[in-house]
């Protein structure tokens, strides 16, 4: 019995211990599925390392940190910011301004994965920003691309930055631009197979053009370039068409469709009601203009002919940036400034220089011989900022006749600014910006039972409105123009917002506050109330306060002068509200602070009595205008 019951105990004791080690093992289960996927993401990074390095770093920058301001060299780096610095959308599935992204960090992953397999077209369609290394002719395989998805979303960038610095031997400077040649055309990519094309670019948050006419029963190769920083999409669902446009990128679509008025929009949400849709007119019979593929250069301005074009100036672009005239014959060029900064239109073959002031509209004739002409602007740092473009010279070239009320609305706009700016000359006065989609500022405090001028600049492209239903106020603003309007209310918080449909919805809104006794700030009347429309911060600050606003954009400083008491702690706030990253440096002080697009710095600025230069270290934006003045008094 004693060896029977010894046996039975060492399998009891047996089972017992073998039951454990089972329980063990299925209890790190997770830990050890988890340290798989660790040892698989960290093994993708270490491949797609060396890709990056030789494939990527020259356009994204060593730690990722994307686009830098081309150099009087014509050098820049023109890739978006990957991660580091710049962005955290590709890590966290969050953008700057905190707004989730749609589908989270599986949808950003797809989204990487196609644009590096399918490369971003130029907007012209002609060539390409970036490659498509993706495909046949592409030079990663689907495994080598999913491994750099993996590394753009997961790598530590500063051991990137350290591993690209040792690969090039020292910090990699950035190279000289150069355009990526495109695959020959097949009729699939829409521009081959004979036939016509069209233009229509997306923009943050418009098409452009909005109206487009093409013949009936014919195929049409519409080319769709995204000019915008977000995503966009070209629907009709009438044509049963939809087409994804990541930005950056050009996709194409051949439309051939009976007679008819067809709406196109972008499908993005909130994007149709902010106003990105059209009409696309089918028309039997109908003859695209000779121009054939240039029609989004001739929409933008084209006349009826021997008349005139508009070439718009914005910050920092010319649109259309491509245009043709006939040759020998007198044209006249409308060139209305829709931009916040002050530009210039120079043609240097023809002897043409023409400075255009912020909300300006400026004109000049042109009588020229055949030939190309590069015009651009001669403002220090915007031509290399990619301020320029192509004026073609044809014999015998007809301009189009759909055009003929461009010039006339640039130049009433131009009226129209001159005579609000005019108007708004007297009294106590703020200025509210109209920006796509924002109001600048959304939140302004005035006196009450007193008359108070609004100046009502808009610079977005779009039109927008400035409404007060209360208060029975609502002024439409077209882009570029500016308006005014005299407000006298009792004490109280009222709303405005732009009553332009989906606007308000997509944030356009802001708060007016009327306090009984309030005193503007000295800045705030007449000419300077730019100054104080930086922020209710800066109206604080500027009331005995410790706090001033001054915002980045692109590319200007907005207030680009302030005034603080010395020898006193004075806390700046610095949004960037630009696209682009910026800085805000004062020598004398030895201030420098990086701004990344969308995100707040602040800075405690204690100095003695003088006068400071406020500057943006960025290469090339402080020779671009984006300066200032800090007095302290």
């Amino acid at each position: 019995m004693g060896s029977v019951q010894r046996l039975a105990t060492i399998v009891i004791f047996g089972l017992v211990a073998l039951s454990t080690i089972l329980f063990l093992y299925l209890g790190d289960e997770n830990n050890r599925i988890d340290q798989k996927a660790q040892l698989h993401q960290e093994s993708a990074i270490e491949r797609a390392t060396s890709n990056f390095i030789a494939l990527c770093l020259q356009c994204h920058g060593p730690a990722g940190e994307g686009y830098t301001e081309p150099g009087v060299a014509g050098t820049g780096r023109v890739g978006a910011a990957l991660g580091g610095i710049n962005t955290s959308l590709n890590q966290t599935g969050v953008n700057a301004s905190g707004t989730p992204w749609p589908g989270g960090l599986e949808a950003r992953a797809t989204i990487i994965h196609d644009t590096i397999y399918n490369g971003l077209r130029t907007a012209d369609g002609e060539g390409y920003r970036m490659p498509a290394f993706g495909g046949e002719s592409g030079s990663l395989t689907d495994s080598q691309i999913n491994d750099l998805v993996v590394f753009i979303q997961h790598a530590d960038w500063n051991a990137v930055y350290n591993q690209a610095v040792e690969a090039s031997g020292g910090y990699p400077t950035p190279p000289p631009a150069a355009a990526t040649k495109a695959p020959e055309a097949t009729e699939e990519s829409g521009t081959g197979g004979g036939t016509a094309s069209l233009v229509i670019e997306s923009h943050d948050i418009f098409f452009q053009p909005a109206a487009l006419e093409i013949p009936a029963n014919t195929d049409v190769t519409i080319e769709l370039p995204n000019l915008g920083a977000a995503a966009h999409d070209f629907s009709i669902d009438a044509l049963g068409i939809s087409v994804a446009l990541p930005a950056g990128s050009t996709e194409s679509v051949v439309i051939n469709a009976p007679p008819g008025e067809y709406e196109f929009y972008c499908n993005v949400p909130g994007h149709k009601e902010a106003g990105m849709h059209g009409i696309l007119t089918v028309t039997e019979g109908y003859e695209l203009p000779a121009s054939g593929g240039e029609t989004s250069a001739a929409s933008g301005g084209g006349e009826e002919a021997g008349s005139s074009i508009t070439i718009e100036s914005h910050d920092i672009f010319f649109e259309p940036a491509a245009i043709e005239i006939p040759a020998n014959t007198d044209v006249t060029v409308e060139l209305p400034n829709l931009g916040a900064a002050a530009h210039d239109f120079s043609i240097d073959a023809l002897g043409i220089s023409i400075a255009l002031p912020a909300g300006a509209t400026e004109s000049v004739v042109i009588n020229a011989p055949p030939g190309e002409y590069e015009f651009y602007c001669n403002v220090p740092g915007h031509k290399e900022a990619g301020m320029h473009g192509i004026l073609t010279v044809t014999e015998g070239y007809q301009l189009p006749a759909s055009g003929a009320a461009t010039g006339e609305s640039a130049a009433a706009a131009g009226s129209d600014t001159e005579a609000a700016s005019s108007g708004a000359a007297t009294g106590a006065s703020v200025t509210v910006e109209s920006h796509d989609i924002f109001f600048e500022p959304a939140t302004i405090e005035i006196p009450a039972n007193t008359d108070v001028t609004f100046v009502l600049p808009n610079l977005g492209a779009a039109p927008h409105d400035f409404s007060i239903d209360e208060l029975g106020i609502t002024i439409p603003l077209a882009p570029g123009a500016e308006e005014s309007v005299v407000i006298n209310a009792p004490p109280g918080e009222y709303e405005f917002y732009c009553n332009v449909p989906g606007h308000k919805e997509a944030g356009m809104v802001g708060t007016l506050i009327v306090t009984e006794g309030y005193e503007l700030p000295a800045a705030a009347s007449g000419a300077e109330a730019s100054a104080a429309s930086g922020s209710a911060d800066s109206s604080a600050a500027s009331s005995g306060g410790e706090t001033f606003t001054v915002v980045s954009h692109d590319i200007y400083f907005d207030p680009a002068d302030l005034t603080i008491p010395a020898d006193t702690d004075v806390t700046i706030s610095l949004p960037n509200e630009g696209a682009a990253p910026h800085n805000f440096a004062i020598d004398e002080l030895d201030i420098s602070v990086d701004l990344a697009p969308g995100e707040t710095e602040s800075v405690v600025i204690n100095a003695p009595a003088g006068v400071y230069e406020i500057y943006c270290n960025v290469p090339g934006h402080r020779e671009a205008g984006m300066v200032g003045t800090l007095t302290v008094e």
